[in-house]
C-alpha cells in the first residue's frame, strides 16, 4: 500500500513540474485605438469625449451655453497608430462621423462620433409683434428679418432654418442666421436675410436648434417693396458704363433711365443689363462733359412700380 502511495505521489510531482514548464502566450492586443478625444475650440477650458471601446463610439456632450456650431478635436491614438484621414472640425449637427484608426500591424478599428447637446429648457421662439400683419410675419428680400427665443447662447451657425413655400412646396435652407444677446433681456434675438432671388409668397418656417425643432406660429410672408438704389458719386468718360447698386430692395423690371443736367436737356442712359442687386448703364458718346455736383437729376422707371427720382454727383470727361 505504501509502495502504491509513493508511486502516485511521484506521478503527481511529475505532472506539476511539467505544467510549470509549459507557458501559453496571449495574443497581443491590437494597437488601433482612440485613447482620448478632446474638444479644443473652447475658450479657457477643454472638454473630453466619452469613448466606448466595446461598441466603438465617441460621445461628446455639449452644454448649450457654450454656443458651439462646430467642434475641433484633438485625438490621441495608441502608440504607432495613425488615422486614415486628417481630423477636421465637425459641425454640431453632423452625426455618425467616422474615424478609422490603423495600427502598425495593419489592423484597423472604426469609431462613430455622437454629438449630444444638453439643452435644459424647451425651445420657444416668436416674431416681433410689430411686424405681424393679418396673422403673418412680413419680410422683404435682402432685408434683415429677426425673431427672438430662449437660445441661451449666441453666435452664427447655431440655428438651421427651413422655409417651405406653402403654394409650391419649394424648400429653402438658411444656415447663416446669427444669434445675439439683447442687454437686459431674458431671451436672445436671431437675424437672417432672405436672398435677392427668393420667391415671394407665404412660407412655413421650421426652426432647428440643436436637438429641438419648432414651427413658428405665424407664417413668413415675403413680399417685394418699391425698388430703390444708392447713388454714389460717379466719374466716367463719354461712352463708358456706370453701375448703381440696389438699396434695401431688388431691381424689378427696369425699363429706362434718364438724367437731366442743370434742369436742361434730358439724356437717356441705355440699360446694358441689370440683376436684382445692380444695374449697368451706358453714358452716351455725346453726353456733355462737366462736373454735376448733385445737380444731375436721375429718373428710373420700373414695370408696375412708380418712378424713382434721385439727385446724383456725376463727373463726365471726354473719351
Amino acid at each position: 500500500m505504501k509502495h502504491n502511495y509513493g508511486y502516485f505521489l511521484m506521478i503527481f510531482f511529475m505532472i506539476v513540474l511539467t505544467a510549470c514548464k509549459k507557458t501559453v502566450d496571449l495574443e497581443p492586443l491590437p494597437e488601433n485605438k482612440i485613447l482620448e478625444y478632446k474638444v479644443s475650440n473652447l475658450k479657457d477650458t477643454v472638454m473630453y469625449a466619452s469613448i466606448n471601446q466595446l461598441n466603438n463610439t465617441i460621445t461628446v456632450y455639449v452644454p448649450v451655453f457654450y454656443g458651439l456650431s462646430l467642434i475641433d478635436p484633438e485625438i490621441k491614438l495608441s502608440q504607432g497608430a495613425t488615422l486614415t484621414e486628417v481630423p477636421m472640425p465637425v459641425g454640431i449637427y453632423e452625426q455618425d462621423k467616422k474615424y478609422t484608426v490603423k495600427a502598425a500591424d495593419g489592423s484597423t478599428k472604426t469609431y462613430t462620433l455622437k454629438i449630444i447637446v444638453m439643452n435644459p429648457v424647451k425651445l420657444i421662439a416668436s416674431w416681433p409683434a410689430t411686424y405681424i400683419v393679418n396673422g403673418e410675419m412680413i419680410s422683404y428680400p435682402v432685408n434683415s428679418t429677426s425673431f427672438s427665443g430662449n437660445f441661451n447662447a449666441f453666435g452664427t451657425g447655431l440655428l438651421q432654418i427651413d422655409l417651405i413655400h406653402k403654394k409650391t412646396g419649394k424648400l429653402i435652407k438658411v444656415n447663416d442666421a446669427e444669434v445675439v444677446w439683447r442687454p437686459g433681456a431674458v431671451d436672445q434675438t436671431a437675424f437672417f436675410t432672405p436672398g435677392p432671388t427668393i420667391d415671394t409668397g407665404v412660407y412655413q418656417m421650421n426652426l432647428k436648434y440643436y436637438d429641438q425643432v419648432v414651427t413658428m406660429k405665424e407664417p413668413l410672408h415675403i413680399v417685394h417693396r418699391q425698388p430703390d438704389l444708392l447713388m454714389p458719386s460717379k466719374n466716367v468718360k463719354q461712352g463708358e458704363s456706370i453701375s448703381f447698386p440696389a438699396f434695401q430692395s431688388v431691381f424689378l423690371g427696369l425699363k429706362s433711365v434718364k438724367v437731366k443736367l442743370n434742369d436742361a436737356v434730358s439724356y437717356d442712359l441705355p440699360i446694358l443689363g441689370f440683376t436684382p442687386l445692380e444695374m449697368t448703364l451706358k453714358v452716351p458718346d455725346d453726353f456733355p462733359v462737366g462736373v454735376y455736383d448733385y445737380t444731375a437729376s436721375f429718373t428710373f422707371e420700373f414695370e408696375n412700380w412708380k418712378p424713382v427720382s434721385k439727385l446724383g454727383s456725376l463727373t463726365v470727361s471726354a473719351k
